[in-house]
This record gives C-alpha cells, sequence and structure tokens, in this order.
C-alpha cells in the first residue's frame, strides 16, 4: 500500500497540505480530484522522494520513505513508474530502443530476449510492431502516450502514478488511456494514483476518489458515492467541471 501520515508541506508562506493521513489499498485506484494548486501533484511525488514532507511520514509496500537519502531511494523507484501529462520520451531514439533503455540499464537480456520483451510490451498497450522503428515526432500524441506507458511498466513496478494522463487527448484516446489504467491493474496488480480533472476517467477507472481542498481530503468516497456527496463544495466541483 501507499500511505500517508499526519502529512504536512509548505512552500513559503503556502501551506499546501495540511495533516493528511491516507491508505491507498493494494491493488487499488485511487483517483485524486482538486483544484489548480491544491496539492495532487505534490502528494503523488512524496512516495518516490522527489518531494519530502515538511512533516509527517510517507510509507510504501511498509517501508518508511521521506526518511531515505537518494542513495536509498533508488530501491523505492524500482517499485514505482510515474506517467507524467507529457511523453517524456527520448526525441532521438527510435520507440524500440526507449521502451528497450530501461530493459537494457536494470536487466541482462539477449538481444531477442529483449526484442520479445519490447513485443509483448507494446502487444499490451494496445500498438503494433510497425511503430518500433519510427521516432516519437512520428507519431500521435496518444501513442505517444502508450509508448511512455510501456516503457514504464517494462521495469515491472509495483505502482503506477499517473499525473494528469489524459490531459490533451481527444475523448476517443482518452477513453483509450482509461481502459489501459484498468487493464493493468487487472492483469498485472499494479496499485495506481491518479491525478486528474477528468470525471469520466474517474467514473471509468476508479475505486475510490478523494476531493483535496485545504490541504486535505474533503471526501473520500467510492466514485458514486462521491457524485451522490451533499457536501456544498463537492456539489459546485462537480457543477464546475
Amino acid at each position: 500500500m501507499i500511505e500517508y501520515r499526519g502529512v504536512w508541506k509548505k512552500f513559503g508562506d503556502q501551506g499546501v497540505i495540511r495533516d493528511l493521513s491516507l491508505k491507498i489499498e493494494t491493488g487499488e485506484i485511487f483517483f485524486m480530484l482538486g483544484r489548480t494548486g491544491a496539492g495532487k501533484s505534490v502528494l503523488i511525488r512524496m512516495p518516490v522522494g522527489l518531494l519530502k514532507p515538511d512533516a509527517g511520514e510517507v510509507w510504501l509496500a511498509g517501508e518508511r520513505v521521506d526518511n531515505l537519502s537518494e542513495d536509498q531511494l533508488k530501491g523505492v523507484r524500482r517499485k514505482c513508474g510515474m506517467i507524467f501529462q507529457s511523453p517524456t520520451l527520448f526525441d532521438s531514439l527510435s520507440v524500440f530502443e526507449n521502451i528497450a533503455f530501461g530493459l537494457r540499464r536494470h536487466f541482462n537480456l539477449s538481444e531477442q530476449e529483449l526484442e520479445a520483451r519490447v513485443a509483448s510490451l507494446l502487444q499490451l498497450v494496445h500498438l503494433d510492431l510497425e511503430v518500433c522503428s519510427q521516432l516519437p515526432a512520428e507519431l500521435s500524441f496518444g501513442m505517444q502516450k502508450r509508448v511512455s506507458l510501456a516503457r514504464t511498466i517494462a521495469l515491472e513496478p509495483k505502482y503506477l502514478l499517473y499525473d494528469e494522463p489524459t490531459t490533451g487527448l481527444d475523448p476517443f484516446t482518452a477513453r483509450q488511456i482509461n481502459h489501459l489504467i484498468r487493464e493493468l491493474k487487472e492483469k498485472l496488480g499494479i496499485t495506481s494514483v491518479v491525478v486528474s480533472h477528468d470525471l469520466e476517467s474517474m467514473r471509468s477507472v476508479a475505486d475510490r476518489v478523494g476531493l483535496l481542498e485545504n490541504g486535505n481530503f474533503l471526501v473520500v468516497a467510492k466514485p458514486a458515492e462521491f457524485e451522490q456527496s451533499p457536501d456544498p463544495f463537492v456539489r459546485k466541483f462537480l457543477e464546475a467541471c
């Protein structure tokens, strides 16, 4: 699981996270909603040590991670994959070499084994082998997102942290990405945290949803329960989206 225990975080004089506690269970897809600047991206960077809390504790798979050194965090980061708004692919490398990059560094695979592994990863994200020789710039934005996802899961993470995974995508491609998020949970048992403003994504993939406001979760519930919440801020948020 991922667990936050009494976490506080501020930048300068601005408090962003205030005494927040939350458990995200193994195999769960937890969906974080909130206004811009509410602290969603701050929270998903803490389990991998990209940001540290000012107070409180962050735990990953039974290990406290907020007090680890950069060297100690290497093992933690192998367990987690981050999917950013932009695909963050290597522009000068082919799709094959983008996906193979981490495999070459962390696994002792023959070229034949490497080719088979890349092929299976492309199949998992529903891309044809023909894209292997192409550069990222030759692909649509949605296809680049799927290549980025294949490269991330190549290292067999137990946790995936998504920061606005459907931003900039048309509705059809966004549905494909949502389907992949759900499929990776079902096929690989990956625990996922998704940060997004996309209510359709929430309805498609979330096991639970939390609405972040004033530094803490105002509501944590199943999607259907969340949408029926009588809380005035929840009603305004849903109407605005």
